[in-house]
């Protein structure tokens, strides 16, 4: 075996469907690099502990401080977890349907509160008429938004608000979708710059929604294939997110491999813990945060979510219909098992967020 690795190791790790008969170069190689990003290795500080990032200047980092999420003894943790309800818009309004409450900006408010999360994400007009009677709850601005109800082989977002207003409100951050492999893909990308640098230029944390959509995605594995959600990861951090909202990605499927992008056909992880990492790792400096997706019935479904999430090196989630399609006392049960979870592997992994990190005081400033 190359590299002073055996197979076995390999194909527990990867996960590699049994079909396999030959593992790739590819394999070994991310294999290897997978094994340097978990604790200790030569990368895992770019996992888990990139709440650090340096590149942030100081109103982008008082936001992301306001995020954090924060333990009994009042300690800053690094980790985020958000309640989304842009997606009242983008599912054309019917998520509300399981739990008519959630139809209410009101009731993410309410939730959020009571499960002492980091915030929720809302659209232009619902951060302006509800955000105001709750102060305390930090909010992402949603800029933009699409029905579903529209063709999805060329998709791109509408604008549904714009900087000057965002700012207005005093956004933690302002949040866009960016389609992966969408035909629009100029169209997309100038209508984010701008975007983008007002949201650095006025000290608010840049979010991308990195999404791959389209019927070029759809010809090579669909939406959650893994070499579309790793390029679609890619591409949101170098175009200069700050925080980069991910699905989980689906694992290798030997039946429909071939239709894969031609350097994610030789890669065969069928484990959904080395297949996320791998995801993340694309991140590079930038922060993740895991979609919740479709809601499932089964709570232990939605922690054993979290703790591949966490294991892989997310920063945290963005769990929507998870949450609000459930009854008040259960959503706030789920949301506080989620922020336990994910505190206790954070303090472990981690620690506490130390201030000076924030700032990066060469010596203490005198007050």
């Amino acid at each position: 075996m190359k590299l002073g690795v055996t197979e076995k190791d390999v194909r527990e790790y990867l996960g590699v469907p049994e079909s396999i008969k030959e593992l790739s170069e590819i394999d070994i190689r991310v294999y290897q690099l997978l094994k340097e990003m978990e604790s200790g290795g030569k990368f895992s500080g770019r996992v888990g502990g990139s709440l650090n990032s340096h590149h942030l200047n100081v109103g982008q980092r008082r936001n992301l401080w306001n995020l954090m999420l924060t333990d009994d003894s009042g300690r800053k943790v690094p980790a985020l977890h958000l309640l989304p309800y842009d997606q009242n818009v983008e599912h054309s309004g019917y998520d509300a349907n399981k739990n008519p409450q959630a139809l209410s900006p009101e009731y993410m408010f309410e939730l959020v509160r009571a499960g002492g999360i980091s915030g929720v994400v809302l659209h232009p007009g619902w951060i302006a008429q509800f955000a105001g009677s709750y102060p305390d709850i930090p909010v992402i601005y949603k800029l933009d938004g699409k029905s579903d109800y529209l063709d999805q082989s060329k998709p791109l977002m509408a604008p549904m608000g714009s900087i000057e207003d965002a700012v207005l409100y005093e956004p933690s951050g302002i949040g866009v979708t960016q389609y992966f492999g969408t035909q629009r893909e100029v169209d997309d990308f100038t209508r984010l710059v701008p975007i983008r640098d007002g949201a650095k230029k006025n000290g608010k944390l840049f979010w991308i929604w990195a999404y791959p959509r389209g019927e070029n995605v759809d010809e090579k594995g669909g939406q959650k294939a893994m070499g579309a959600v790793f390029a679609a990861v890619t591409r949101a951090s170098s175009f200069g997110a700050d925080v980069i909202k991910l699905n989980m990605p689906d694992t290798y499927d030997p039946e429909i491999a071939g239709q894969y992008h031609k350097t994610f056909q030789d890669l065969h992880i069928g484990d959904k813990l080395a297949a996320t990492r791998y995801c993340i790792w694309a991140s590079q400096n930038s922060l993740t945060v895991i979609s919740g997706g479709a809601m499932k019935d089964e709570e232990s479904a939605i922690i054993d979510a979290v703790d591949i999430s966490l294991k892989a090196g997310a920063d945290g989630f963005l769990y929507g219909r998870n949450i609000f399609q459930r009854y008040f006392d259960e959503a706030v049960s789920l949301m506080k098992a989620i922020k336990e979870k994910t505190i206790a592997f954070k303090l472990e992994e981690i620690g506490a967020y130390e201030p000076k990190k924030v700032y990066s005081f060469a010596t203490e400033p005198e007050l």
